[in-house]
């Protein structure tokens, strides 16, 4: 089994592979006190439920929190006793990257990105919605053209409700009408509603920018929230750890 690991601000979603066929998933919250003790018992734990299906051969990680990098990679290498290939932006230079500064791409959006090249899903606008809200566009030649960063859902009810006390916290879900009848589904609609309507604003003026129609793509561990209520984007929540597990087998396997 190939694990792949997406560390993300919010979630560490793990999908283990058998010959490319998804075989175990994992969601937990992401814990950033106590980190060495609380991911030693977190990949133990993953590790016994894998060795009842198969034994774990290779691991792949994308991390976007650096505060627990280090941490991670010890944790991993200390249960499984495996090096794990550690995605970043210098890590593959196989399609063309039109940022600034290209190696500053975060492992996430590299994984995503190579996910719809191999898929050969482009144009594409991919939504990633997380606890920021990333859009990224890759053009009809496969560049990674860049992309649109904003806050997402858990920041902006957590924001609402810090900035004005009085207001009460929310559960994050849909409610089933625009119009809010009391407080909480207007705070309720104005964060999901308003998530929705960004991210459809934010790809549709992607495709006024570049003059075409782009393919878009839903993911993120938020994702599965708002997917049913737009139906002009693909639902892909293992997105990108398929993208990881081509990434591992690139490098690992084909050596490249």
């Amino acid at each position: 089994m190939i694990l792949t690991i997406d560390i993300g601000n919010s979630n560490v979603f793990i999908v283990g592979y058998v010959h490319d066929k998804k075989v175990f998933e994992n969601r937990q919250e992401t814990i950033k006190v106590d980190v060495v003790q609380y991911y030693i018992q977190y990949f133990e734990m993953i590790k016994t439920m894998c060795e009842h299906k198969e034994a774990v051969e290779g691991i792949v990680i994308s991390c976007v929190v650096p505060l627990i990098e280090e941490a991670i990679l010890s944790c991993v290498v200390d249960v499984f006793e495996i090096e794990p290939l550690f995605v970043n932006g210098d890590l593959i230079q196989s399609f063309e990257n039109r940022l600034v500064r290209p190696q500053e791409i975060g492992a996430d959006l590299l994984a995503t990105t190579i996910a719809i090249l191999d898929k050969k899903l482009y144009p594409a606008c991919v939504a990633d919605i997380g606890t920021a809200s990333k859009v990224t566009v890759i053009n009809e030649d496969g560049a990674f053209l860049g992309g649109v960063i904003a806050p997402g859902i858990g920041i902006s009810a957590t924001a609402l409700n810090k900035s004005i006390p009085h207001l009460p916290p929310i559960e994050l879900k849909v409610p089933s009408r625009v119009v809010g009848i009391d407080t909480v589904t207007a705070i309720q609609s104005g964060v999901m509603y308003g998530l929705m309507g960004s991210i459809e604003g934010i790809c549709r003026s992607i495709e006024i920018e570049l003059n075409q129609p782009m393919r878009r793509v839903l993911t993120g561990g938020y994702a599965n929230l708002v997917y049913s209520y737009m139906p002009s984007f693909e639902f892909m929540p293992y997105l990108l750890n398929e993208g990881l597990l081509i990434i591992y087998n690139r490098v690992v396997k084909e050596n490249l």
